[in-house]
């Protein structure tokens, strides 16, 4: 009988537990008793004020929530650091709808004075932040606080007025169903490209990851259409939620997920985005992009894709940092043309029919930390599952981990520099044990530096 099971044996003995029970049982009810008198003292200092504002029993709860969380702050850090604190959590529970006013009347009523500490947070005393809208399907309690409940159709109408009216959204659990808006982009007469919604300059769009679920409308039949779209705007930011290009539907044509296009200081965090057909999430001509812990699966086409912009495909890209995320089962991980300083850290690429990185005429980025792996799945032994192509410069790829894995259709090689235009590339401590049919590590370029060594 091994250690962990004979420490196990005497730790649950009947007998030991019947004693331990009994030597604690005094303690532990002492403690309900005065956790259940802490709980009437709180009770007691905040229902005059919640019940003579409050008339929905369903709005109370959240209130109630946040006096229990002021409380504890109060005990834990007494009355200056808990204001501090307390600050923090009224901006927090104001992007779940609850009133600023009346939440500073109950931490005072707990001896505690956030206002103060307010203005340095955002938005002046009794400033509302952030405008709620929830979905057909929301629970009850979520529509009652929304400023916007949508019908189930063409709910961007909804999201885009919210959008336009306050520099937050939050989108409450449950099912948009996101319709064409407006055209943004006509490559040629007929083949038209239409957004569902459109972020504006400033704007932060969340909602409560993937129970949030942006949904491409099952009726729409444009020959393009993006779930959500950004162009010539800055400091926007998307997190935690879920984007359906719903690519299964006959009508759908060619759905995409997030587009930025000429947009300069964005955050894309803890998103999901899958089922679409051209590109999960597009970077075109943008600069100083930030996309961490997002998963981008089941693409047509590219899980993520970064090129010039959209219109006059003149504008490079620049300054991507790609963190935390996993990109599986397309056409192609990630590919990025023309891009100049992407970092691509701690990231999973797997199962893609091609590659899973492919960075095309890119100069001075950085792959490391990654596993790469199971991808070419298209055909055996005919993609990498790193690749550097065209005129790639003075790129380092480094302590990525890359296998062929246990398909039937398998890697060419770990990582290949494909072409002699490629340039000064830094390939070292990665392992490449096992990685690919053809090999582990294909040089063809120019000047590559492999002297630390990789395991192959």
């Amino acid at each position: 009988m091994s250690k962990r099971v004979k420490k196990w044996e005497k730790r649950t003995d009947p007998d030991l537990v019947n004693t331990a029970y009994r030597a604690s049982r005094d303690v532990q009810l002492e403690l309900g008793r005065q956790a259940q008198l802490e709980h009437d003292q709180l009770i007691s200092k905040v229902k005059s004020i919640i019940e003579d504002r409050i008339t929905n029993p369903a709005l109370k709860a959240p209130y109630v929530s946040f006096a229990q969380k002021v409380m504890a702050l109060r005990k834990k850090y007494g009355h200056s650091l808990a204001s501090k604190q307390t600050a923090g959590e009224i901006v927090k529970w104001e992007t779940r709808g609850l009133n600023r006013d009346l939440m500073l009347l109950i931490a005072r009523a707990l001896d505690v004075d956030p206002a103060p500490f307010l203005a340095t947070l955002g938005a002046g005393a009794g400033k509302y932040p952030a405008k709620i809208v929830a979905a057909a399907d929301s629970p009850e309690w979520m529509k009652l606080m929304a400023d916007y409940v949508c019908d189930g159709k063409d709910d961007q109408k909804e999201i885009n007025s919210a959008l336009q009216e306050s520099e937050a959204v939050v989108l409450a659990p449950g099912t948009y169903s996101i319709g064409a808006e407006e055209v943004f982009y006509q490559p040629y007469p007929g083949f038209d490209f239409y957004y569902g919604i459109k972020i504006p300059s400033g704007r932060i769009l969340m909602g409560f990851g993937g129970d949030t679920i942006l949904k491409a409308q099952e009726d729409i039949s444009k020959f393009g259409f993006v779930v959500i779209f950004s162009e010539d705007s800055e400091n926007v930011v998307v997190a935690d939620l879920l984007v359906d290009g719903n690519w299964d539907r006959p009508n759908v044509t060619f759905p995409y997920g997030i587009i930025l296009d000429l947009v300069e200081d964005a955050l894309i965090r803890g998103v999901t985005i899958r089922n679409v057909y051209g590109v999960g999430l597009g970077l075109f001509g943008s600069k100083n992009i930030r996309v961490l812990d997002t998963v981008c699966e089941n693409e047509v086409y590219y899980a993520i894709n970064m090129d010039n912009d959209i219109k006059t495909g003149s504008v490079q890209p620049s300054d991507i940092f790609v963190v935390r995320c996993r990109f599986l089962n397309s056409e192609i991980g990630l590919l990025a043309t023309n891009v100049l300083r992407l970092v691509v850290m701690f990231s999973e690429f797997r199962g893609n029919q091609h590659e899973g990185i492919d960075l095309e005429d890119s100069d001075d980025c950085l792959i490391l930390g990654n596993l790469c792996w199971e991808n070419s799945q298209e055909s055996d032994n005919a993609y990498d599952n790193i690749k550097l192509g065209g005129d790639c410069d003075y790129c380092v790829l480094q302590l990525n981990r890359c296998r062929i894995g246990s398909q039937t259709n398998r890697p060419r090689y770990g990582i290949n520099i494909d072409s002699s235009d490629c340039e000064g590339t830094w390939v070292t401590n990665n392992d490449l044990y096992n990685s690919g049919v053809s090999g582990a590590l294909r040089d063809a370029g120019t000047g590559t530096v492999t002297e630390a060594g990789n395991r192959a």
